[in-house]
């Protein structure tokens, strides 16, 4: 734990003690750490309107100002309802109904605790206890604060490496073998004296070999180019040969012309062989 970490706990701590709102009666009553039971929540003075409502009198034709000097004074409007508190504050609140009491004497009302409810409703640390307020925004405070530690780790991140964490960079694709990639540059041409740059290259019309000698068929069926290109006419016929071919960088029409040599030499060979007669 850091120093500002260290310092915001502190702070919490303090704000705490300092918000326990608690009564000293009720801190009498309860051991200092932990505590559960029966609380009164104090909501006003009970009048003589109060006392006539709460015991289901109605107050019409009544002079009040006289009744006032025959009614015992100390009697308040509560709430009384069950508890878990820690540290004279409560964390959860449940049960709670509209009673008089005086001290520490609790009396029941005469009229439905609905009607008493929606007269005096209920004090607002019962429907939203005071320790879980502190909790809720202490949680609120720190999710703030590590929301901001992160952000700022990532710029430091992004200014010194030049690398963004929230956003990896994107795998290059890669061209699979079934789609071979073109190259813009043939074979043929490559040997060709290179003319220097500004002069204009005369037109030329190329003529491809249509004859080849044994020679020459057999540099093309050594080469491991011609040997993939065969066994595609094979599979896929003429057109995927050539196109590979072209991928590595040969003409097509050379391809082509190539690739029909070696085939019909190959059926001359293989007719030769079957018409060879076998030995006595």
């Amino acid at each position: 734990m850091n120093s500002h970490s260290f310092k915001i706990l502190v702070a919490l701590f303090g704000f705490i003690m300092l918000s326990m709102t608690h009564n000293a009666e009720a801190r009498k009553r309860v051991p200092i750490f932990f505590s559960t039971g029966d609380d009164i929540s104090e909501i006003k003075d009970a009048s003589i309107q109060d006392l006539m409502f709460l015991n289901g009198e109605s107050t019409e034709g009544l002079d009040l100002s006289a009744l006032k000097t025959e009614v015992p004074s100390g009697y308040k409007v509560g709430l009384m309802h069950s508890h878990i508190a820690i540290l004279f504050m409560d964390l959860w609140t449940w049960d709670g109904k509209i009673v008089l009491f005086k001290g520490d004497t609790y009396y029941d009302i005469s009229i439905p605790q609905s009607e008493a409810i929606n007269k005096y409703g209920k004090p607002f640390l019962y429907s939203f206890p005071l320790l879980l307020l502190i909790l809720g925004g202490a949680l609120i405070v720190y999710l703030l604060y590590m929301s901001l530690v992160v952000a700022s780790s990532r710029k430091l991140m992004k200014k010194n490496t030049g690398y963004n964490i929230s956003t990896p960079p994107t795998p290059t694709p890669t061209p699979t073998p079934s789609t071979p990639t073109p190259q813009p540059a043939p074979a043929l041409e490559s040997s060709r004296p290179q003319q220097p740059q500004g002069v204009p290259r005369p037109k030329t019309t190329v003529n491809f070999k249509k004859d080849f000698t044994p020679e020459e068929l057999q540099q093309m069926y050594d080469n491991s180019d011609y040997q993939h290109a065969l066994g595609l006419v094979d599979s896929e016929g003429l057109e995927s040969g050539i196109n590979h071919l072209f991928a590595k960088g040969i003409n097509k029409t050379e391809a082509r012309y190539g690739l029909k040599a070696l085939l019909k030499a190959i059926q001359e060979a293989q007719a030769d062989v079957e018409q060879e007669p076998l030995p006595v």
